[in-house]
């Protein structure tokens, strides 16, 4: 009978664990933490887990001392066991240690983080925890060094990545900075400083990659350029010492010759300043036309027509793609009208294949129906030697 009591006591113990858990999810903190001294009372199988979760759900409550008492608990149970490797002991130190650290005793934070990774080197968030410590210090090196076994222990913490994004970005790798990001970002959408800190670091490379276009041309006129993307514009600031000479009126043509062939989305004008030495004020500031004097793109009229012959359901869309390339061109849409002049081209010359398989098709079926119905001639010597193999049978 006394058996049969313990094992149903310990079934009511981890149903109690299990309510406990419930209830911390639904961060009902207060009765979490008596359902899992319950389970505690009732003879938890793993105790130290119902420990370490009752000091979690005391420490959200701001129930430091409480907190600390149910780590230690935890602790020494260890020591007594002889346990070397356990998630949950490093939890206990690395709760511990967030206590400490609120506390204001980030030495003893850090000391606990350690021994939290020596019980557990797979757990991230002592690593992580560590970095930003050393990212408060300036200790870019030993941060990087954490996050990185932050991010190995744990490939989708996406506060790790974020931060090893800024700190990339502070070093100066903007690819590598951009890629954290966005990893940040896909395992945590709801990370809006993320969000915000990608979009400003991927226009400052869109920037930077068509500053080094301008680079070397405006390099052999001794001036240089910074171009910066502004909606449908690019603001291009050209600058120059004082004593080198520069002819605004020719440079337009050269930014052009240089820019437009890179066919950038949304994008019709420019605007050049030009600065000088360190005077405040521009010595040039103009707007102009991205694609002047570009010829507006064929519209492939004559290809989409035949199409319609070829292949139907691919000469509608060529059709309608031919008819946008002048429109687009009266609104100043150079890009999107050349864009639909190529759809056009592609599709009308795309028809010719379905067309060609028909006509493949058809002709080999005529020509095995012509071959299946083809009578078989014999000459006489067959026909006279058939009917003597006849009779002698």
């Amino acid at each position: 009978m006394s058996f049969l009591t313990c094992i149903c006591q310990r079934q009511m113990a981890k149903l109690m664990y299990r309510r406990g858990v419930t209830y911390e999810q639904q961060q009902s903190y207060q009765r979490a933490i008596e359902a899992f001294s319950t389970a505690l009372d009732m003879g938890y199988p793993q105790p130290v887990a119902a420990l370490v979760r009752r000091g979690f759900n005391r420490m959200e409550l701001q129930n430091a001392e409480g907190a600390i008492a149910d780590f230690e608990s935890a602790m020494r149970f260890a020591r007594n066991t002889n346990i070397s490797r356990s998630l949950a002991i490093a939890q206990a130190y690395f709760y511990r240690g967030k206590v400490c650290q609120e506390m204001g005793d980030e030495a003893a934070a850090m000391k606990d983080w350690a021994m939290a990774i020596a019980y557990c080197p797979t757990y991230s968030y002592p690593y992580y925890h560590r970095a930003l410590v050393y990212l408060k210090r300036n200790d870019r090196d030993n941060a990087l060094s954490n996050l990185d076994a932050a991010l190995e222990a744990y490939p989708t913490l996406a506060l790790a990545y974020y931060q090893r994004g800024l700190l990339y970005h502070q070093s100066g790798d903007l690819i590598c900075a951009i890629n954290d990001l966005q990893c940040a970002v896909y395992n945590d959408f709801t990370l809006e400083t993320a969000k915000q800190n990608l979009k400003h670091l991927q226009q400052a490379a869109y920037d930077a990659q068509l500053s080094r276009v301008l680079a070397a041309p405006l390099a052999e006129k001794n001036l240089t350029a910074k171009v910066h993307h502004r909606n449908d514009r690019l603001e291009i600031q050209v600058h120059r010492t004082a004593g080198v000479g520069i002819n605004y009126y020719a440079l337009p043509q050269l930014i052009r010759k240089h820019i437009a062939p890179l066919l950038l989305d949304g994008v019709k004008r420019f605007q050049l300043i030009g600065r000088v030495g360190k005077a405040a004020h521009p010595e040039w500031n103009q707007s102009y036309d991205l694609y002047q004097d570009r010829p507006c793109p064929p519209s492939h009229w004559v290809a989409a027509l035949f199409a319609i012959v070829m292949f139907l359901p691919l000469a509608v869309p060529a059709l309608i793609q031919a008819a946008w390339v002048k429109r687009a061109y009266k609104q100043g849409k150079y890009v999107e009208s050349l864009r639909a002049s190529r759809v056009a081209k592609g599709l009308s010359a795309a028809s010719i294949i379905p067309f060609s398989f028909f006509m493949l098709l058809s002709v080999s079926y005529s020509s095995y129906d012509s071959d299946r119905e083809m009578p078989v001639l014999r000459s006489t010597e067959q026909t006279k030697v058939a009917k003597q193999s006849y009779r002698d049978f």
